[in-house]
């Protein structure tokens, strides 16, 4: 009853795109049905297939203790803050710069850009979309919003509207590395941060040509697509890049965190006043994720009577849409910590 429930949830959503699709007529249904088969595909390789889920959890174990030694550093700089007291500006946000250092060290050597053109040509191929968007798409697995469409920068210009609604839906459906590597630090399961990474490239590739479909022709394909390396003098100098690329990040995520989650406190205060005034029970500031509990459940196959999870997961999801995924990612990890029981 459950997975049905879910492919429920799947149709809804196609259909949602279709009914407001910028031109209905001109969907090409290869794109959706590929999209949504190569997410279901990856899913059972991911999570079903036992080799595959071993192989993924190890990949996911490896990054989490590769992500791990962000203590050493933290802890040399700021001590008991970062590897006794675990204060999240001092225990968290350093792991986003450590990443990006190792990350721009890869760019140096041509490494993430390989990797980028294999997997977008793999989409490509399969679901048949542009060289372009689907090579953003395969980006997105890896790095930000901002980042990622870097890599088709020349191309920008020329790009159809289409194409470009692709880059953007892409950035959105997936979590950029540095924020997934903060999210590992929250506590959250690496393995399925990845997984869901790399899922959501083809789906969001899918429900972008269902919502805008492609009315003209493209003028790029891969073999056009030529990324350089890193203009960087040496390592040592890619890397100092990479580092200082990363500060506003982690500036921006400290400043929205500080004032969403006032923000959030005093809101959900004036609501479970009004709520006393009008002789109700107190209530929740997640407004958005109580109407979207049933509708949640419905989708996502949880449980009804699992009122701790519907009410876990209603509340991530109310939280996103009120604020940003840096908000619930501190938000989740108190949740981790409550489950656990720590």
């Amino acid at each position: 009853m459950q997975r049905l429930q879910s492919l429920l949830g799947v149709v809804v959503l196609l259909l949602f795109g279709f009914i407001f699709s910028v031109a209905p007529k001109k969907v090409r249904w290869r794109h959706v049905a590929w999209g949504m088969a190569l997410q279901f595909i990856l899913g059972l390789i991911i999570l079903r297939w036992p080799f595959g889920r071993s192989v993924f959890e190890c990949l996911a174990g490896k990054v989490a203790t590769f992500l791990a030694f962000t203590d050493e550093g933290a802890g040399f700089v700021f001590g008991d803050l970062a590897t006794v007291d675990r204060i999240f500006a001092f225990s968290v946000l350093p792991v986003i710069l450590f990443f990006s250092f190792c990350v721009q060290i890869l760019y140096y050597y041509g490494v993430m850009q390989w990797v980028v053109i294999k997997m977008g040509w793999f989409l490509q191929v399969t679901i048949g979309t542009t060289a372009c968007e689907s090579v953003n798409a395969a980006a997105n697995i890896f790095l930000g919003q901002t980042e990622a469409p870097l890599l088709i920068k020349p191309f920008i210009p020329q790009m159809t509207k289409s194409e470009l609604h692709a880059v953007l839906t892409g950035g959105f459906a997936t979590v950029a590395g540095s924020v997934m590597a903060a999210y590992i630090s929250f506590g959250v399961n690496p393995a399925h941060l990845l997984s869901a990474s790399v899922m959501s490239a083809p789906a969001a590739l899918a429900f972008s040509k269902l919502f805008y479909p492609e009315t003209r022709k493209s003028k790029t394909n891969v073999k056009n697509i030529q990324i350089a390396k890193g203009e960087e003098a040496n390592l040592l100098h890619a890397a100092m890049v990479g580092v200082t690329n990363a500060i506003p990040l982690v500036a921006n995520i400290a400043a929205n965190l500080v004032a969403f989650y006032a923000f959030i406190a005093f809101g959900s205060h004036v609501f479970d006043w009004t709520c006393t005034l009008a002789g109700a029970e107190e209530g929740t500031c997640s407004i958005e994720a109580s109407f979207l509990r049933v509708e949640t459940v419905l989708q996502h196959s949880l449980p009804k009577t699992n009122h701790v999870g519907v009410k876990v997961w209603t509340n991530h999801v109310g939280i996103k849409v009120q604020t940003n995924d840096k908000c619930t990612g501190g938000w989740m990890a108190y949740y981790i910590q409550v489950l656990n029981g720590s």
